[in-house]
């Protein structure tokens, strides 16, 4: 399959990680665009097997680095929306990324 044909979560595989399944956090972090320390990966959710059709996933990541991560994905054509932690000063937000919108995520 070329990563023209690519959907869901093989295809951010491939705008990402170059089609590779990625081995560290600290890859994960790279292929953002953040230090390791800055992000953690939530959780990973895929719909449709064997390729999937869409995923959704979760990370929290600090509040220095929302704009360049949101940004990133935002150009790669995905939804994305989030929520800050933290009172009276924000320590991290919950950034929701998915190839499809909330309303069709059911």
């Amino acid at each position: 399959m070329s990563p023209a044909d690519d959907r869901g979560s093989t295809k951010l595989l491939h705008e990402l990680f170059g089609g590779k399944v990625p081995e560290s956090h600290e890859e994960v972090a790279r292929a953002l665009g953040v230090k390791a320390d800055s992000v953690k990966l939530l959780r990973w959710w895929v719909k449709g097997t064997p390729r999937p059709d869409w995923f959704h996933a979760s990370f929290r990541v600090h509040p220095d680095m929302v704009g360049d991560v949101v940004g990133r994905l935002i150009k790669g054509g995905y939804v994305v929306d989030g929520f800050p932690f933290g009172l009276p000063a924000i320590d991290a937000a919950i950034i929701n990324v998915s190839n499809v919108p909330h309303e069709v995520r059911g």
